[in-house]
């Protein structure tokens, strides 16, 4: 797979620009060598892991730059950089965190969660009317992007000593769930890293690390009375957010009638439909459709770019390499030997398949 995708990437710079060709290869080349490395490491330690994933993802990496390469040529090197950061954190979580007594890391996890969104509260740049951005000597990064690592983790931890509180049933009781200081604890994790999240008006991720609490709550407590709750709190909550914040107004309004202001509110989205309309089955091709058209095609709106030049096919393309590292990581989590590692699993691929869903969903006008 890691040579499939460099042979796609190098194919895919022919096609490009040859004014900028060697630029390009040497950053198509060093995230390739990421994954290469990654890859030696595993087997060098005798991993016994799953033989999926790490394809999987180099597949959507790869996608990914070569979509940055015709977008947005300036972001390559941030999008290398990021790729190294992630396989170092990944031969990190493998190496060490993996032989260490998590119990011990459970505190300073937490602590570092709320250091990293209070200091993105206080000291962020706001962009797109959410102050959810550091930006450091020029290089913008998101700390909710490490949050989300954490927060797995750490629900993951608290969530497994629950299990000793299942019934015959597997269900928690809502007694126990009130006199549980580990169910406590998470609840009170939760609320504020959302409330943290919606006051950075950084909704999108609110929204993601929401829902997948509601999967990590329910798997871990069986408890339907407790999921409607959490539901009809969540519900709640997200009609007030609407009232007060006018960027959060105006892409509801928008998503409502996009059609009401084409030229404005609305031109984003209505640009979407319009890539993705003349994609087709089969795409105009690399290099080939006006991704230029949509403000946001390098971001939030990529999606689109790609089912304008790769049609169809493409995208669901991409869309069944997503769906498939999430099968993989259920599957890792169904065959886990302890509570703790299956919910680790769990949480990962809820975070995958709901942010998956919600950008997906967002480019589509589902949500």
């Amino acid at each position: 797979m890691l040579v499939y995708s460099l042979l796609l990437s190098s194919s895919f710079l022919v096609i490009g620009d040859w004014g900028d060709f060697l630029p390009k290869l040497f950053m198509v080349v060093g995230v390739w060598a990421a994954f290469a490395l990654c890859h030696a490491l595993f087997v060098l330690i005798d991993l016994r892991g799953d033989q999926f994933l790490l394809p999987l993802a180099s597949a959507a990496v790869f996608t990914g730059l070569v979509t940055i390469m015709r977008l947005a040529p300036d972001r390559i090197l941030r999008h290398a950089v990021a790729v190294w950061i992630g396989i170092m954190g990944l031969a990190f979580l493998v190496l060490i965190l993996n032989k260490l007594d998590f119990s011990k890391l459970v505190k300073p996890m937490v602590a570092v969660i709320f250091a990293l969104l209070i200091g993105t509260l206080l000291f962020g740049t706001k962009r797109g009317g959410a102050t959810s951005w550091i930006v450091i000597n020029g290089f913008g990064f998101q700390p909710s992007e490490v949050t989300k690592v954490l927060s797995v983790l750490v629900s993951a931890y608290f969530i497994s000593r629950l299990n000793g509180l299942k019934n015959d049933m597997g269900v928690v009781q809502v007694r126990n769930v009130l006199r549980s200081k580990d169910a406590w604890a998470i609840a009170i994790i939760w609320a504020s890293v959302i409330a943290l999240m919606a006051s950075q008006r950084d909704f999108g991720t609110a929204l993601v690390f929401f829902l997948t609490c509601l999967v990590l709550g329910f798997a871990g407590t069986g408890n339907k009375k407790v999921l409607t709750v959490a539901v009809v709190v969540g519900l709640l909550a997200s009609v007030f957010a609407v009232s007060p914040f006018e960027h959060i107004q105006a892409r509801f309004f928008a998503w409502l009638n996009p059609w009401a202001e084409p030229n404005g509110r609305g031109y984003q989205i209505i640009q979407g439909f319009y890539a993705l309309a003349s994609g087709g089955l089969f795409g105009k091709g690399y290099g080939m459709g006006r991704p230029d058209l949509i403000p946001a095609s390098f971001t939030d709106m990529n999606f689109a770019a790609i089912g304008e030049e790769l049609g169809l096919f493409g995208a669901v393309g991409i869309l069944l390499i997503m769906f498939l590292m999430v099968c993989r990581g259920l599957l890792i989590a169904y065959r886990a030997k302890d509570d703790f590692c299956a919910f680790v699993s769990l949480g990962a691929s809820s975070f995958l398949a709901v942010q998956t869903c919600v950008i997906v969903g967002g480019t589509l006008g589902l949500i």
